[in-house]
């Protein structure tokens, strides 16, 4: 992928290794007991595409959330909460959240729009 160097995710492909290897080494030793394998997988893999679009589509409306100029205007607001770097973070979380309708959506958002500058302020 461009300039990362395959030392700098060896360990990512080491542990995705590592799993898939265990998947195959856990269907060959108990292909016995699998009697409907193929239909255990397509139950599972049909039940994990809502989850993923939905993550997906929010990771992305975060993203355009956080290029607005107005996201400016709250991001000021935000960190000039008072009690320090931990309330405003919990704030701005809880905040961001309502925004966007979703937990995981608020929470991406204050950490890629913010984390750096709280990151300054907790040192």
């Amino acid at each position: 992928m461009g300039g990362t160097p395959l030392a700098a995710v060896s360990g990512v492909w080491g542990v995705s290794v590592a799993l898939a290897l265990a998947v195959v080494l856990l269907i060959v030793m108990n292909r016995s007991r699998l009697g409907m394998l193929r239909e255990s997988v397509d139950a599972g893999a049909n039940a994990s595409v809502l989850p993923v679009l939905s993550v997906g589509s929010l990771v992305g409306y975060g993203a355009v959330i956080a290029a607005l100029p107005a996201f400016g205007l709250v991001r000021e607001w935000v960190l000039g909460i008072g009690g320090g770097p931990l309330v405003s973070l919990a704030v701005s979380t809880n905040l961001l959240a309502a925004l966007t309708g979703s937990a995981s959506g608020g929470l991406t958002i204050a950490l890629d729009a913010l984390g750096a500058t709280y990151l300054q302020l907790a040192v």
